[in-house]
């Protein structure tokens, strides 16, 4: 509610009434687009009917600003965004195939990882977007993964571990 009244203003009433059932006890309505960001998919269709939104571009870079917060977040969200606007702008398959393809190469622009580029709407509903090969995995994580950090502690005796020890700078 309170993105939608910052986003929305006096008209955030519209955009949750076009918003479907969440099937939970809170929130009512509006399912997310977008697991990591408050995008719900009324914000679609009032992007569509309110303000002229054309493409999945449209409403993933002009509207909502996802591609700009984070493209890979965009590209999970672009299944869902392509489905809506297409219930609203009656587009055929071949549309929908033309949309997936144009919105991926602009977020490619937008700093998506050029081996996230080839995926496809499947790849992308079946969950590979999350998959990081360990090059990319070290260009954009700022720790090691969990299986890394507990191999790094096993080389060292119990309670001697410098970073974990009591006595280290960190746990002083």
């Amino acid at each position: 509610a309170k993105h939608l009244t910052s986003a929305y203003g006096d008209r955030a009433w519209t955009v949750a009434a076009l918003s479907a059932p969440t099937e939970q006890r809170f929130p009512i309505r509006g399912k997310r687009i977008s697991a990591l960001y408050p995008f719900v998919d009324g914000e679609v269709r009032y992007a569509v009917r309110h303000e002229y939104a054309q493409t999945a571009v449209d409403v993933i870079a002009r509207r909502t600003r996802l591609a700009f917060l984070n493209a890979q977040a965009a590209l999970e969200a672009l299944p869902m965004v392509i489905d809506l606007m297409a219930e609203e702008l009656h587009w055929d398959a071949k549309r929908k195939d033309r949309e997936w393809e144009d919105a991926v190469s602009f977020l490619g622009s937008m700093g998506l990882p050029k081996g996230k580029l080839s995926l496809t709407r499947k790849d992308v509903e079946s969950g590979r977007v999350g998959r990081y090969e360990d090059e990319e995995y070290k260009l954009y994580a700022r720790h090691d993964k969990p299986a890394e950090t507990l191999e790094s502690d096993s080389q060292f005796a119990s309670g001697q571990n410098p970073v974990q020890h009591a006595d280290a700078p960190s746990n002083k």
